[in-house]
C-alpha cells in the first residue's frame, strides 16, 4: 500500500526538479496560471460571481446614500430639538423679564405676571436646571409682600423696586449661556 504513494511522489519530484523537461522547475506555477485564466469562462464559479457584481455595487451605492440621508436627518433632528428648547426657554425668559420689569416699577403692575411666573416655576427647573430654578424662586420670594402680625396689612419691602431694577440689569447676563447658539446646554 505504501509503495504506490512513494512512486507517485518520486515521479512528481522528478517532473518538477527536471530542468530539461517541457515545463521546467516552475511547472506548478504555470499550471495554476493556466487554470486561473479560465475563471471567467461561462459556467464557472468566477463567472457566476461576476454576474452578481453589478447588483452588489448598486446595493453599496444605495446603502451609502441611505446612510448619508440618515446622518443628515440626525443633524436636522438635533437642530429641531435645540430650536424647540430655545423657544420654550425664551418664552420663560420673557415671562421672568416682564415680571422683573413690572416689579421694578410697581407691585400692582406685577401681580398678574407674578401669577404666571409662579405657575411656570416647574418649567424653569425642568428646562434650565436647579440653578436658574432657584434664582426664579428667590425672585418670587423677594416679590412677595412682607407678612406682618395677624390682622395687619401686608407691606411692600422698601428695597424691592431697587432690587428688581438691579436684577433686570443683570438678567441677560444670567441667561446668556442658555441662549448661545454655539454651545447648547
Amino acid at each position: 500500500m505504501g509503495e504506490p504513494i512513494r512512486e507517485f511522489e518520486s515521479h512528481r519530484f522528478r517532473q518538477t526538479a527536471n530542468h530539461t523537461g517541457p515545463r521546467g522547475p516552475f511547472a506548478f506555477v504555470e499550471k495554476r496560471m493556466a487554470s486561473a485564466s479560465h475563471w471567467l469562462d461561462p459556467g464557472t464559479i468566477g463567472f457566476e460571481l461576476l454576474k452578481g457584481l453589478p447588483a452588489a455595487l448598486v446595493a453599496l451605492v444605495i446603502g451609502t446614500i441611505a446612510a448619508w440621508v440618515a446622518w443628515q436627518q440626525l443633524k436636522v433632528g438635533r437642530a429641531k430639538l435645540n430650536l424647540d428648547l430655545f423657544e420654550q426657554r425664551y418664552a420663560l425668559f420673557e415671562l421672568l423679564w416682564a415680571y422683573v420689569s413690572a416689579r421694578s416699577r410697581s407691585a400692582d403692575e406685577a401681580r398678574l405676571a407674578g401669577i404666571g411666573l409662579e405657575n411656570a416655576l416647574p418649567k424653569f427647573y425642568f428646562l434650565f436646571g436647579p440653578q436658574i430654578g432657584d434664582y426664579v424662586s428667590s425672585v418670587l420670594a423677594q416679590g412677595r409682600p412682607e407678612e406682618g402680625p395677624v390682622g395687619t396689612a401686608r407691606s411692600q419691602r422698601p428695597e424691592a423696586p431697587q432690587w428688581f431694577h438691579e436684577q433686570a440689569q443683570g438678567l441677560h447676563d444670567r441667561f446668556a449661556a442658555y441662549f448661545d447658539f454655539q454651545h447648547w446646554r
